[in-house]
């Protein structure tokens, strides 16, 4: 469980209670999603550039690429939105007999920074925090035991997965598979999920067994959560702001 504990180098926000975290995650995705103004949506994303440099990321190379992955199905958005509204709609260009025009371009940017605005603020609260600790805070919210045991063992197991996926795949090219659009391809690659679901199996009733030689009853045990402090009431302050000045933007 070492990887679930590792500390984060301490920023503004690392310190916050976890709750308060969990609930600005919630409550300002929710308020971004729900916006249709255009200068509503730059305001999220300013609000949530802010989280991230309190958070400590706004300059982290690596929190930018786990943004451009989640929002890598943006491209399809771009790829139909924009021709969606041929009629009524102001044609900017024709591409391939196709019309571009204003009114889908500009639901297309809309969506865009809604996306980006919230997986900006949800990764930099994410990366300002430990699993556990989110993990406790969500327990004290009242999220179902079953639920957080769930995300718990899988945070904990999904790279043991994926690490025994790649130990299946370098066994596969060391005997000379390459991956081709073939029936011995498609064959070979379910024979490969199958071994995986085997083995990922086996694997989880063994570490059930160990649970249960530990003394597991169905329950995880978290640390209880301390009493609010100055700074998470500074920081409830300043998501009230951000919030207000988005739904001001919007009825603006």
């Amino acid at each position: 469980m070492g990887e679930l504990v590792k500390k984060n180098p301490p920023t503004p926000l690392s310190a916050l209670d976890s709750r308060i975290k969990l609930l600005f995650m919630a409550g300002w995705s929710v308020l971004l999603a729900v916006q249709n103004n255009q200068a509503a949506a730059y305001w999220g994303l300013g609000g949530s550039a802010l989280i991230a440099a309190l958070a400590g990321q706004i300059f982290r190379l690596a929190f930018w690429r786990k943004i451009f992955l989640v929002n890598v199905f943006l491209l399809f958005i771009w790829l139909a939105i924009p021709f969606s509204f041929s009629v009524p709609g102001e044609t900017l260009w024709v591409a391939g007999g196709v019309a571009v025009t204003r009114e889908g371009v500009s639901l297309a940017l809309l969506l865009s920074v809604k996306a980006l605005s919230i997986t900006m603020g949800a990764l930099a609260l994410a990366a300002a925090s430990d699993v556990l600790e989110l993990l406790g805070g969500a327990r004290a919210l009242g999220v179902p035991e079953k639920v957080v045991s769930l995300m718990l063992l899988m945070t904990r197991y999904v790279a043991v997965v994926g690490h025994e996926f790649g130990r299946l795949r370098d066994a596969m090219r060391i005997r000379g598979f390459r991956a081709r659009f073939s029936l011995h391809s498609l064959r070979s690659l379910a024979n490969l999920c199958g071994a995986l679901l085997v083995r990922g199996f086996e694997r989880a009733e063994r570490v059930y067994a160990a649970m249960l030689c530990r003394g597991y009853k169905g329950k995880f045990y978290f640390a209880k959560s301390s009493r609010l402090t100055r700074a998470d009431l500074l920081f409830a302050v300043l998501a009230l702001l951000l919030g207000a000045r988005v739904l001001f933007a919007n009825a603006s």
